[in-house]
């Protein structure tokens, strides 16, 4: 949602007061969310956890919580410590269910596309199922030249030049607006370059943008 940034700004400092109790499952998300974007991995990991024990205890409002917000806390773990595989990959497909198909497949390239690119496995069949997924949005595509200067300048581990080339490659549309491929591309060249941490907090921000 748009309105994360503006709310991590103006809401952060406050969310620091919320505890993070089963009282409050109904918040967990946008406040792990907003507690992400505020680079607050310790709050966002508290909630995480409390909405995770309250699932495992058949809480429904919780389980919710802990599906919606599953995608972020994955994508910004540094220590390997949110489970992933394929049962729970499975688990947060069915959570998708609610959704048109066209949104769910949708989302799940996204998603898929994001952690492949920071080195997760997604097992194949997953891939296969999205063969059909309609209609895309018209999304900004990179010059070839650009697109090939980044992926060469990565390659021979030019950071400065990676860098501005990926922030020229990306334009005017930003993070929500450009095509998935190229996001992927600039991810993964992060992490070679030994920017895991930007290339995390950047996976955070592309999974917002497209509504996670």
């Amino acid at each position: 949602d748009g309105s994360y940034p503006v709310m991590a700004g103006v809401l952060g400092t406050t969310l620091m007061e919320i505890p993070p109790s089963a009282n409050f499952s109904y918040l967990a998300h946008d406040a792990g969310t907003i507690a992400l974007l505020s680079q607050n991995i310790t709050l966002a990991n508290k909630w995480y956890e409390m909405v995770r024990g309250r699932a495992a205890q058949s809480d429904i409002e919780a389980t919710k919580a802990l599906m919606n917000l599953w995608p972020l806390m994955l994508v910004s773990d540094l220590e390997n410590k949110i489970p992933f595989g394929a049962e729970v990959i499975d688990l947060w497909l069915k959570s998708l269910e609610i959704l048109s198909k066209e949104d769910r497949q949708k989302k799940a390239s996204t998603f898929f596309g994001v952690i492949e690119a920071l080195g997760y496995d997604v097992p194949e069949n997953l891939w296969d199922n999205l063969l059909d997924i309609g209609p895309q949005d018209i999304l900004q595509m990179p010059s070839l030249v650009i697109w090939r200067k980044m992926a060469l300048a990565q390659s021979k581990g030019l950071l400065g030049e990676s860098i501005v080339l990926g922030l020229i490659a990306l334009g005017d549309l930003g993070l929500a607006g450009a095509d998935m491929s190229l996001l992927s591309s600039v991810i993964s060249g992060l992490k070679r370059l030994g920017l895991e941490e930007e290339a995390r907090a950047m996976a955070v921000e592309i999974l917002i943008g497209h509504e996670f």
